[in-house]
C-alpha cells in the first residue's frame, strides 16, 4: 500500500487556497498550515479540515508527522524559509524562489552534493 504524503502549508494567503488544491489532487494528506498571523491561519484551517495551525513554521522542521511543505509566503522569504529545510522535508516554492539571482542561485548550490 503506497503511503500518503503528509504535508503542510506555510503561509495561508490568497495562493495557499492554490497549493491546498492540487495538494489534494495528488493525493497528499494535509495535516498542518502556518501563517504569522494567527487568525489567517486558523481561517485557513478550519475552512479546509486542517487540525493543526500555527504562526510558527519552525515547529514543522523535525515534525516526524511532517513528509513535506508548500511554501505560499511572500517571494522574498522563500529561499529563507527553504534553506531551513534542506535535507529535512520535500518543500514545494510558490514561483518565483527569490528576487535576488544571487541568493537564488547560493539556494540552489546548497541542495548539490
Amino acid at each position: 500500500m503506497k503511503k500518503r504524503i503528509n504535508h503542510a502549508i506555510i503561509g495561508c494567503g490568497r495562493i495557499s487556497q492554490n497549493h491546498y488544491n492540487a495538494s489534494l489532487e495528488n493525493d497528499f494528506n494535509i495535516v498542518a498550515c502556518c501563517d504569522l498571523d494567527i487568525e489567517l491561519a486558523k481561517k485557513f484551517a478550519k475552512k479546509n479540515n486542517i487540525e493543526y495551525y500555527t504562526n510558527d513554521y519552525h515547529e514543522f522542521i523535525d515534525n516526524p508527522n511532517i513528509d513535506s511543505v508548500s511554501i505560499c509566503t511572500d517571494h522574498r522569504s522563500h529561499v529563507e524559509i527553504a534553506k531551513d529545510f534542506i535535507n529535512k522535508k520535500h518543500v514545494i516554492i510558490e514561483k518565483p524562489l527569490c528576487s535576488d539571482y544571487d541568493n537564488a542561485k547560493s539556494f540552489c548550490e546548497l541542495n548539490r552534493n
